[in-house]
């Protein structure tokens, strides 16, 4: 096994471990905020989960003590979860950093330390893919055609692909696009798609595609992004 090789199943093994922290505290916060709908409360935004206001949060539930046992014991998982992947984040990133595409890919809109260390992680080297349609299947993004009595139908989407590199290029297009504080290169394609009649989904599905093509592209040619027009 190459010392490169046990460096990216490494930081896979990171990565995946990361990704499952993120879902649960994900679901653990919603769990917390649920137990103070139950007596009308709504809390908004991520204030509720500042641990110096946890003391606050559970007064509010005086009273119920029912309530403020399980708020307690919330508290207690989504901040030793918070920790926890922390502390998996800087594992991530000190393995990430030692790769040569880390700060290449870092230049690309819209992605982040964290985005890389999944890129890194899922696809391992640009090189696998002789071609971009088949990073697209790889991610999950690619397109199958249906066939019967011999007719070909019109491609539709694969359901097939790696899951989680699926996410990572999602959370790229939010970053790229949705959450762009100025516009680039992606937002006007997607602009332009859903002007031009596609659904947002299909719009997202194509800049997706060429979120993913760019990454290849300067991952390839070790050279910072530069914004060039869309086909």
């Amino acid at each position: 096994m190459s010392a490169r090789f046990h460096k990216i199943v490494t930081l896979r093994r990171a990565f995946c471990h990361y990704a499952d922290l993120n879902e649960n505290l994900t679901q653990f916060k919603n769990k917390l905020k649920a137990v103070y709908r139950q007596v009308g409360i709504a809390p908004k935004g991520g204030a509720i989960y500042e641990e110096t206001a946890h003391e606050e949060w559970i007064e509010r539930l005086k009273g119920q003590p029912a309530l403020r046992g399980q708020a307690q014991q919330l508290f207690e998982l989504v901040d030793r979860l918070a920790a926890m992947k922390q502390d998996t984040l800087k594992a991530m990133l000190r393995e990430a950093r030692q790769d040569k595409g880390y700060e290449t890919l870092l230049t690309v809109p819209g992605i982040g330390p964290v985005l890389v260390c999944g890129y890194i992680a899922l696809i391992g080297t640009p090189h696998r893919f002789s071609r971009k349609n088949k990073l697209w299947r790889y991610a999950g993004l690619g397109n199958t055609r249906h066939t019967s009595d011999g007719a070909v139908y019109q491609d539709r989407p694969s359901k097939s692909g790696n899951p989680l590199l699926k996410w990572v290029v999602m959370q790229h297009f939010m970053g790229a696009v949705e959450r762009a504080r100025t516009g680039n290169v992606f937002t006007r394609r997607y602009d332009r798609l859903v002007k031009d009649g596609l659904t947002r989904k299909v719009a997202r599905r194509q800049v997706c595609r060429s979120l993913l093509s760019v990454v290849r592209a300067v991952w390839m040619k070790g050279e910072a992004y530069r914004e060039t027009p869309l086909s």
